[in-house]
C-alpha cells in the first residue's frame, strides 16, 4: 500500500461514493495529518451527519515534561479589614474598609508533566483607603490626637498551587491554595481634625494572611480563566497566638486572566512538503 503512489489507489476503494475525497487522496501524502485530512473531508462531504469527526491526533502528540505559560489578569478586591493596634486605630469600629476596588497584575503557572498539577505565583496592584485615628494610650483613656483618611496603593505578591479538574471541549475546573504578602506604596495621610500628627511609614502598614492559605475555584476555557478566591488577615483580636489562624478580616477577590502566547501543549503549524 505504501510502495510508491500505490496506497492513492486504494484509499480511492475506500471512499468510492465521495467525489471530494477522490479528489483530495489525488495529491495527499502517505503522513498522519494528510490522512485525517482526507477522512474529516469525507465526514464534511459525504457522511449522513457532514460533521467533522473527533481527532486523536493531537492527543497522540509528546507532552513537554514541564511548561511555562503566563498572562495578564484585571478584576476587583472586596476589602473587610479591622485595626487593632496601639497607633492606628479606625474611626469606625466595625470594619476599617468594606469597599471594592480594582487590580490588575500578570501572572505565571509552571505546569506539570501530568498537566493536571502547576505551581504558580501572581504579582498584583491595587489602592487601598480608609479612615483612621492615631491614639496614644494615657493611662486607661485612649487621647485622640488626630483623624485623617490614609490611602495607598498595595502591592501584592502572591504563591501557590492549583490543581485542574478536565471538562469537555478543552475546558477545565481550577482549584487552589495559595501564601501572599502585601506591603503599601506611597502612602498619604490627609488630616481630617484633632491636633495636627504627621504619621511615620509603619503606621501605612497593611494586614498580614493569616497561617491559613487563600483558597480559590476558577474555570478555563482557552486563554481566559474566570477565578475567584478569599483569604483571612490577621487583624490582633483573638490574642497574639489565635490572631494568626483566628480572624474578622477578609479580602475577597475575582478576576479575569489572558494568557499570552500560545497552548504549550498545541503543536506549532508546520507547512507540509510534498515530493
Amino acid at each position: 500500500m505504501t510502495d510508491g503512489n500505490n496506497f492513492r489507489g486504494q484509499l480511492a476503494l475506500y471512499f468510492p461514493d465521495c467525489p471530494a475525497t477522490q479528489a483530495a487522496a489525488r495529491t495527499a501524502a502517505f503522513s498522519a495529518p494528510d490522512l485525517v485530512s482526507l477522512v474529516q473531508t469525507y465526514n464534511t462531504a459525504c457522511s449522513p451527519t457532514r460533521q467533522p469527526g473527533r481527532s486523536l491526533l493531537a492527543q497522540a502528540q509528546i507532552r513537554r515534561r514541564v511548561a511555562l505559560r503566563g498572562g495578564l489578569l484585571a478584576g476587583a478586591r472586596y476589602n473587610r479589614i479591622d485595626y487593632r493596634t496601639d497607633g492606628l486605630l479606625v474611626a469606625d469600629p466595625t470594619c476599617a474598609n468594606c469597599r471594592f476596588f480594582p487590580l490588575g497584575g500578570l501572572y505565571a503557572e509552571l505546569i506539570q508533566p501530568g498537566r493536571t498539577g502547576a505551581l504558580f505565583g501572581e504579582f498584583l496592584l491595587s489602592t487601598f483607603r480608609a479612615p483612621a485615628d492615631f491614639q496614644h494610650t494615657n493611662g486607661n483613656q485612649p487621647t485622640t490626637y488626630s483623624t485623617f483618611t490614609f490611602s495607598t496603593k498595595v502591592a501584592t505578591a502572591r504563591l501557590g498551587v492549583r490543581y485542574s479538574f478536565p471538562l469537555p471541549h478543552e475546558q477545565q475546573w481550577l482549584f487552589s491554595a495559595s501564601y501572599e504578602l502585601s506591603r503599601t506604596i506611597n502612602p498619604r495621610f490627609s488630616a481630617v481634625r484633632g491636633v495636627p500628627y504627621t504619621p511615620v511609614r509603619d503606621d501605612a502598614y497593611y494586614p498580614i494572611q493569616t497561617l491559613l492559605p487563600a483558597l480559590g475555584l476558577g474555570w478555563r476555557t482557552g486563554p481566559l480563566t474566570l477565578s475567584a478566591d478569599g483569604l483571612l488577615l490577621s487583624d490582633g483580636r483573638a490574642g497574639e497566638f489565635l490572631g494568626f489562624f483566628v480572624s474578622q478580616s477578609f479580602v475577597l477577590r475575582t478576576s479575569l486572566a489572558y494568557r499570552l502566547g500560545r497552548n504549550p501543549d498545541q503543536a506549532a503549524p508546520r507547512t507540509t512538503v510534498r515530493p
